[in-house]
């Protein structure tokens, strides 16, 4: 099939962040000759390299593009909302907000959003010092840790059992078609297993404790994980992949195991579990830390971190205050 054959050929950037295919190859679903040939084509390659940041950026905090390209995406987004609403309010919400300078947040909603918000969105939420267990449509089970959120379209999960993920999550999944979580810093599919998520500012880690997993981490980077293994990457570095490592995992036990970590992290994880804030801290940031908290109680936690370390410290309420 030729370029000019293919129904690609007179895509705009409003079509390719909406096409189910070109998403799907974005996220690491499937691959595709095609567009593999087109980002070569100088007619395509811009605006698939747009498109691509678009889809990729589900967290970034600006994203730039052209006014008339983004004109096109709010038509889309208008057409939709019509189509599909039952409020026809949310036109003109879309557009107020155009109005007063959030049109890159409007478009990264968007791209988020679409398969959840105008069909059948399910979002579980948690907030500091709270975890969350339930089930998927097919029985798959979910454990989420605290500060994370988990959302998916429950109408079409029989024909696409994909979810988004900010945070951290276990994953005990039912064998069936192909189930994907998109994180900020990766893409993780199987078929199904067992395996943890872990996607925090300057730390990416998944753990596989049954079957096998594929990580992507970039459209042209990807890793087979089988039972045991531990992928990490740390602060954009090369990627580590430990060997028949896994046995359980350490949180749903009750305690965060740490190796080389900056201390800076490791005090974030407290916060996270206990709801406490840190003063006094900033000379010990930098410092690393090898070990293990338990998630039971703030003292128990506090006195296995800053006892090796020599450290004093006193808590007071919601304060973890270094002498």
């Amino acid at each position: 099939m030729s370029y000019s054959d293919n129904k690609y050929d007179n895509y705009a950037i409003e079509d390719w962040v909406i096409d189910d295919d070109f998403i799907s190859y974005v996220n690491g679903e499937h691959d595709s000759t095609l567009i593999d040939s087109l980002k070569l084509d100088p007619k395509h390659s811009e605006n698939i390299q747009e498109s691509t940041k678009i889809i990729q950026n589900l967290s970034a905090d600006t994203i730039t593009i052209e006014d008339q390209k983004l004109d096109g995406i709010f038509n889309r987004i208008n057409e939709t909302i019509d189509s599909t609403a039952e409020e026809p309010k949310a036109k003109t919400k879309i557009k107020s907000m155009r109005w007063v300078g959030v049109a890159a947040a409007i478009v990264t909603l968007f791209v988020i959003a679409f398969p959840f918000i105008f069909k059948s969105e399910n979002s579980h939420v948690t907030t500091i010092a709270e975890q969350d267990s339930f089930k998927l449509p097919d029985s798959s089970v979910v454990e989420l840790n605290s500060v994370s959120t988990l959302k998916y379209n429950e109408r079409s999960w029989e024909k696409s059992r994909f979810l988004v993920l900010e945070g951290e999550a276990f994953f005990k999944v039912k064998k069936g078609s192909k189930f994907t979580v998109k994180s900020p810093q990766g893409v993780v599919s199987v078929l199904g297993t067992q395996f943890n998520i872990t996607d925090r500012i300057g730390f990416y880690e998944v753990e596989c404790l049954e079957g096998k997993v594929q990580v992507s981490i970039k459209l042209q980077d990807s890793y087979i994980l089988n039972k045991g293994d531990r992928f990490i990457l740390k602060d954009n570095q090369e990627p580590v992949i430990e060997k028949n490592v896994v046995k359980k995992i350490d949180w749903l036990d009750k305690f965060v195991n740490f190796d080389n970590q900056n201390l800076s992290y490791v005090l974030d994880e407290v916060g996270r579990h206990f709801d406490v804030k840190f003063e006094n801290v900033d000379a010990l940031l930098d410092k690393k830390y090898t070990g293990f908290f338990t998630t039971v109680s703030i003292d128990s936690a506090m006195q296995q971190i800053f006892w090796p370390m020599d450290v004093n410290y006193e808590i007071k309420g919601k304060k973890v205050i270094v002498k």
